[in-house]
């Protein structure tokens, strides 16, 4: 046990400041997630981690830092912080929504056999953003947030592939 939190408090020590707040943040949605869903529809739940109800102070990081970061704690196994696509997802939404992103949630289910099963991912400029391969042809989407594809029209510097300019308030931090 105490060799496990030497060897995590190496790896946070190596983080900015930024970066430990971010992950601090992560850690309070991830542990208040359990509780909410419980008590909210699965829309109301969406609505919430997209809305600005709780604006971030953090400048946005590059996506893929902040995926980095987002799995690091999943897989970290802390209380009741455990990995999986929907919590992954949540916390990379919140995040890229606050930031001003181009970016949808979507829920899918697929029947293998007998059995149903379900998948939660991220799409970023109407990508699949943290995905090993793309989730669409394996999931049909049963919910998809937000239903417009006004955002996805936006493209910002900071997206790959992007020609546009990042909102002013957002810098950048790699």
């Amino acid at each position: 046990m105490l060799a496990r939190l030497q060897a995590i408090l190496g790896k946070v020590s190596a983080l900015r400041l930024r970066e430990l707040w971010l992950l601090m943040s992560s850690a309070g949605l991830l542990m208040a997630l359990p509780i909410l869903q419980r008590v909210l529809t699965l829309p109301a739940l969406v609505a919430l981690f997209g809305a600005n109800i709780l604006p971030t102070l953090l400048p946005p990081l590059k996506p893929e830092r902040l995926l980095f970061l987002i799995r690091g704690l999943l897989h970290q196994r802390i209380g009741m912080i455990r990995p999986n696509c929907m919590k992954q997802s949540l916390v990379l939404f919140h995040f890229l929504r606050q930031w001003g992103a181009p970016v949808t949630i979507h829920f899918g289910a697929a029947k293998r056999g007998e059995a149903l099963e379900g998948h939660c991912w991220v799409e970023l400029a109407g990508q699949p953003f943290g995905e090993k391969g793309n989730p669409r042809p394996a999931f049909t989407a049963v919910y998809t947030f937000p239903t417009d594809n006004v955002h996805q029209r936006r493209r910002f510097r900071w997206i790959p592939g992007s020609r546009s300019k990042m909102p002013n308030h957002a810098k950048t931090v790699t």
